[in-house]
Protein backbone atom coordinates (compact mmCIF):
# COMPACT_ATOMS: atom_id res chain seq x y z
CA UNK A 1 0.00 0.00 0.00
CA UNK A 2 1.46 3.52 -0.64
CA UNK A 3 1.03 6.31 1.81
CA UNK A 4 -0.92 9.24 1.01
CA UNK A 5 1.50 12.17 1.72
CA UNK A 6 -0.67 15.04 4.07
CA UNK A 7 -1.27 18.09 2.42
CA UNK A 8 1.36 19.54 4.49
CA UNK A 9 3.88 17.78 2.85
CA UNK A 10 2.83 18.62 -0.59
CA UNK A 11 2.21 21.77 0.10
CA UNK A 12 6.05 22.43 0.88
CA UNK A 13 6.75 20.28 -2.05
CA UNK A 14 4.89 22.38 -4.63
CA UNK A 15 5.82 25.70 -2.50
CA UNK A 16 9.71 24.17 -3.28
CA UNK A 17 9.24 23.23 -7.00
CA UNK A 18 7.91 26.70 -7.66
CA UNK A 19 11.25 28.34 -5.89
CA UNK A 20 13.65 26.11 -8.69
CA UNK A 21 11.44 27.15 -11.05
CA UNK A 22 11.88 30.74 -10.13
CA UNK A 23 15.56 30.52 -9.55
CA UNK A 24 16.12 29.02 -13.00
CA UNK A 25 14.20 31.53 -14.79
CA UNK A 26 15.93 34.63 -13.15
CA UNK A 27 19.11 33.01 -13.74
CA UNK A 28 18.68 31.74 -17.29
CA UNK A 29 17.11 35.59 -18.63
CA UNK A 30 20.19 37.56 -17.84
CA UNK A 31 21.90 34.83 -20.18
CA UNK A 32 19.84 35.03 -23.04
CA UNK A 33 20.96 38.65 -24.33
CA UNK A 34 18.31 40.19 -22.66
CA UNK A 35 19.79 43.32 -21.70
CA UNK A 36 17.71 47.22 -21.12
CA UNK A 37 18.42 50.54 -21.09
CA UNK A 38 17.03 52.84 -18.66
CA UNK A 39 16.62 56.42 -18.49
CA UNK A 40 17.14 59.34 -15.57
CA UNK A 41 16.68 62.44 -15.50
CA UNK A 42 17.65 65.35 -13.40
CA UNK A 43 17.45 68.94 -13.49
CA UNK A 44 20.44 71.43 -12.08
CA UNK A 45 19.03 74.06 -9.95
CA UNK A 46 20.88 77.56 -10.67
CA UNK A 47 21.41 78.71 -7.11
CA UNK A 48 22.81 75.54 -5.38
CA UNK A 49 23.95 72.96 -8.25
CA UNK A 50 22.19 70.16 -7.07
CA UNK A 51 20.55 67.69 -9.48
CA UNK A 52 16.56 67.32 -8.90
CA UNK A 53 15.61 64.14 -10.15
CA UNK A 54 12.46 64.28 -12.45
CA UNK A 55 9.50 62.36 -13.06
CA UNK A 56 8.16 61.97 -16.70
CA UNK A 57 5.04 63.83 -17.05
CA UNK A 58 5.88 66.65 -14.23
CA UNK A 59 6.04 70.15 -15.14
CA UNK A 60 9.24 72.53 -13.95
CA UNK A 61 9.74 76.31 -13.45
CA UNK A 62 11.64 77.87 -16.43
CA UNK A 63 14.38 78.88 -15.87
CA UNK A 64 15.33 77.07 -12.85
CA UNK A 65 15.19 78.96 -9.49
CA UNK A 66 18.88 81.10 -9.42
CA UNK A 67 19.30 81.32 -13.03
CA UNK A 68 18.75 85.35 -13.92
CA UNK A 69 16.75 86.64 -15.92
CA UNK A 70 19.77 87.59 -18.57
CA UNK A 71 20.26 83.76 -18.91
CA UNK A 72 17.52 81.92 -19.32
CA UNK A 73 19.08 78.62 -19.28
CA UNK A 74 18.44 75.28 -17.46
CA UNK A 75 20.82 72.21 -17.17
CA UNK A 76 19.63 68.76 -17.30
CA UNK A 77 21.64 65.33 -17.17
CA UNK A 78 20.74 61.85 -18.27
CA UNK A 79 21.72 58.96 -17.07
CA UNK A 80 21.77 55.47 -18.51
CA UNK A 81 20.76 53.37 -15.62
CA UNK A 82 20.21 50.49 -17.63
CA UNK A 83 22.39 47.23 -18.79
CA UNK A 84 23.29 48.13 -22.75
CA UNK A 85 24.11 51.37 -24.98
CA UNK A 86 21.49 54.12 -24.42
CA UNK A 87 20.80 55.63 -27.92
CA UNK A 88 19.26 59.19 -27.53
CA UNK A 89 18.29 60.00 -30.82
CA UNK A 90 16.29 63.34 -30.41
CA UNK A 91 15.78 65.99 -27.62
CA UNK A 92 12.94 68.13 -28.94
CA UNK A 93 10.82 71.09 -27.37
CA UNK A 94 7.43 72.06 -29.51
CA UNK A 95 8.24 75.84 -29.61
CA UNK A 96 10.70 77.49 -31.48
CA UNK A 97 11.15 79.80 -28.67
CA UNK A 98 13.31 77.10 -27.00
CA UNK A 99 16.89 75.29 -28.18
CA UNK A 100 18.37 72.43 -26.95
CA UNK A 101 21.97 71.92 -27.46
CA UNK A 102 23.20 68.99 -27.95
CA UNK A 103 20.09 67.22 -29.37
CA UNK A 104 21.09 63.61 -29.48
CA UNK A 105 24.07 61.51 -27.78
CA UNK A 106 24.68 58.03 -26.75
CA UNK A 107 25.70 56.76 -23.37
CA UNK A 108 26.65 53.48 -22.21
CA UNK A 109 25.60 51.73 -18.90
CA UNK A 110 26.06 53.91 -15.83
CA UNK A 111 27.30 56.86 -18.08
CA UNK A 112 26.02 60.36 -18.19
CA UNK A 113 25.75 63.41 -20.05
CA UNK A 114 23.72 66.81 -20.07
CA UNK A 115 21.91 68.86 -22.35
CA UNK A 116 20.69 72.52 -21.17
CA UNK A 117 17.34 74.10 -22.82
CA UNK A 118 17.85 78.04 -23.93
CA UNK A 119 15.10 80.55 -24.42
CA UNK A 120 15.64 82.45 -27.04
CA UNK A 121 15.78 86.62 -26.66
CA UNK A 122 13.40 87.15 -29.93
CA UNK A 123 10.30 89.51 -29.41
CA UNK A 124 8.36 87.38 -31.58
CA UNK A 125 8.65 84.69 -29.17
CA UNK A 126 7.90 86.65 -25.88
CA UNK A 127 4.71 85.02 -25.37
CA UNK A 128 5.63 81.69 -26.21
CA UNK A 129 6.64 80.25 -22.83
CA UNK A 130 5.35 77.24 -21.73
CA UNK A 131 6.61 74.24 -23.96
CA UNK A 132 7.18 70.10 -23.61
CA UNK A 133 10.28 68.18 -23.86
CA UNK A 134 10.76 64.93 -25.50
CA UNK A 135 13.86 62.62 -24.84
CA UNK A 136 13.47 59.91 -27.76
CA UNK A 137 15.72 56.91 -27.23
CA UNK A 138 15.83 53.37 -27.29
CA UNK A 139 14.74 53.36 -23.01
CA UNK A 140 12.89 50.30 -22.28
CA UNK A 141 10.40 53.21 -20.41
CA UNK A 142 9.99 54.96 -24.24
CA UNK A 143 10.27 58.52 -24.61
CA UNK A 144 10.34 60.49 -21.71
CA UNK A 145 8.36 63.88 -21.62
CA UNK A 146 8.24 66.51 -19.55
CA UNK A 147 7.09 70.13 -19.46
CA UNK A 148 8.41 73.69 -19.01
CA UNK A 149 6.63 76.73 -17.78
CA UNK A 150 7.24 80.25 -17.05
CA UNK A 151 6.27 83.52 -17.46
CA UNK A 152 7.53 86.13 -19.34
CA UNK A 153 7.95 88.39 -16.96
CA UNK A 154 10.24 85.61 -15.56
CA UNK A 155 12.45 85.93 -17.96
CA UNK A 156 12.94 89.42 -18.78
CA UNK A 157 11.23 91.55 -15.97
CA UNK A 158 7.51 92.86 -16.45
CA UNK A 159 6.60 93.77 -19.87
Amino acid sequence: MIPIPQPQIVAIMVKNYIQKLITIVLFTLPCSGLRTQNIKVEMTDGATEWLKPMVAGETIAFPAPGNSAMTPVTYFRITNTGAAQLNISSINVNSVAFLVTPGSTSLAPNQTGDFYITYINNNSFMSVVNAQVTINSNASSGAFTFNIKGAPGDLYGPM
